[in-house]
């Protein structure tokens, strides 16, 4: 049985070919990108260059026969990008060690103009002939700019409780018992036992 399909992706500014052939990735993201509070809600933000740079492993005899890249964005989960790759184009990679028992495939995939909307995620899949694979996601943090497809949090007077406050939740106090031993005042009462005073 094959070893599962695995994805991984790069998130950054924009590629330079450099001499050489030799790919430079420039401005890599790592998590999030921040965008500053104070951005008027009416202005338009739009990334002029980002580059999106995704793999897929894996094993020698288990290469896809169809393949589909897919870009998600905000707000929810919006199709931005897609790019199809047909079976006679996915070929061989371009190095196979003589001892290789995985395969890298990798695309470069540069967007001018990317308009940004709001808050939310930017994620990478591949589509295969049999499964979805996710390469990575991007946050996009906006705060002037929630994404409105998402409930908003209620105000706390709004919220309901799943279950009453802690004082009201204790039972209440136990009844007082007497000890089941009581240390008995000794009787006066005389019994025919007790001697007579003389």
């Amino acid at each position: 049985m094959p070893n599962p399909r695995t994805a991984f992706c790069l998130f950054c500014d924009d590629i330079r070919i450099e001499v050489g052939n030799k790919p430079s990735f420039m401005g890599i993201y790592g998590a999030e990108i921040v965008f500053p509070s104070d951005i008027p809600p009416e202005a338009p933000i739009v990334l002029p260059k980002f580059a999106i740079i995704p793999w897929l492993f894996c094993d020698m005899d288990d290469k896809p026969q169809r393949l589909t890249i897919h870009v998600y964005g905000p707000p929810g989960k919006t199709e931005i990008f897609r790019q199809e790759i047909a079976i006679g184009q996915i070929g061989q990679p371009a190095v196979v060690f003589d001892d290789s028992t995985r395969v890298t495939f990798g695309a470069t995939l540069p967007i001018t103009g990317m308009p940004i909307a709001c808050e939310g995620i930017i994620e990478v899949a591949f589509e295969t002939e049999r499964e979805t694979i996710r390469a990575g996601r991007l946050r996009i943090r906006m705060p002037s700019r929630p994404d409105p497809t998402l409930p908003t949090l209620a105000s706390p007077s709004e919220v309901a409780t799943a279950s009453p406050p802690p004082f009201e939740q204790s039972p209440d106090a136990a009844p007082e018992t007497k000890p089941s031993h009581v240390r008995r005042r000794p009787s006066t009462r005389r019994t025919a036992r007790t001697p007579e005073p003389e």
